[in-house]
């Protein structure tokens, strides 16, 4: 995902570390667990040494309500640098880990995206998360009930970013809402510029619903 790089803002405290399992792993991607939703650590291994506390950082400092599907989803994700990996090519993606049993998904990061823990650092890793989350935890009813609140947000008007070009492909805008509501911001920090569709309140219950109905899998 191509990042949007706003003026950077000045570095907030950072939020205690205790409140989410977010432990850097030093060792290789074959550490994480083999089932969703097993206790487990983000496997941040493969990013280079600074990258790895920006990203457990950036996880910390999500809202409370998110926390249940990040710890949910930790231990079936693996972080790297390897953006050549990538459909475009030097911007960051996510993707179904087909290769081993043990992965399920690859998060790969473009290196100013774990450079700092800025805002729109944080919200391009959240939103490569979100794909995560869609693909992993997510189902055909959850996803319609996303895109059933977007519509309704929306009033029978076309989807727009804010520079009123056409909205992004739906697995876009849920990634993109993803990121709002797990990391608590207003606006989206990507190039697609999406608009805020879905409450927090809404994005929590269906999300919530979807880990519970994983969890009895």
């Amino acid at each position: 995902m191509e990042p949007r790089r706003p003026h950077r803002l000045a570095h907030a405290l950072l939020l205690l570390l205790l409140c989410v399992r977010l432990v850097p792993s030093a060792g290789p991607p074959a550490a994480v667990g083999p089932a969703l939703g097993r206790s487990g650590t983000w496997a941040v291994g493969l990013l280079p040494r600074a990258a790895r506390g920006n990203v457990v950082r950036d996880v910390a400092q999500t809202i409370p309500a998110a926390r249940r599907v990040l710890d949910f989803v930790a231990g079936s994700i693996v972080f790297d640098d390897r953006i050549a990996a990538c459909p475009r090519g030097g911007y960051s993606c996510a993707h179904r880990d087909r290769g081993s049993p043990a992965l399920r998904w690859r998060i790969h990061l473009q290196r100013d995206a774990t450079a700092d823990t800025y805002p729109a650092d944080r919200f391009l890793v959240l939103h490569e998360i979100g794909h995560a989350v869609d693909g992993l935890v997510l189902d055909a009813s959850d996803r319609a009930a996303f895109a059933r609140a977007v519509d309704a947000s929306l009033h029978g008007e076309p989807c727009r970013g804010r520079d009123g070009e056409p909205c992004a492909p739906m697995v876009e805008i849920f990634a993109d809402e993803f990121a709002r509501w797990a990391g608590g911001f207003f606006d989206s920090y990507t190039a697609y510029r999406t608009p805020r569709l879905v409450a927090a309140e809404e994005m929590t219950r269906i999300i919530d619903r979807a880990v519970a109905r994983r969890g009895r899998g």
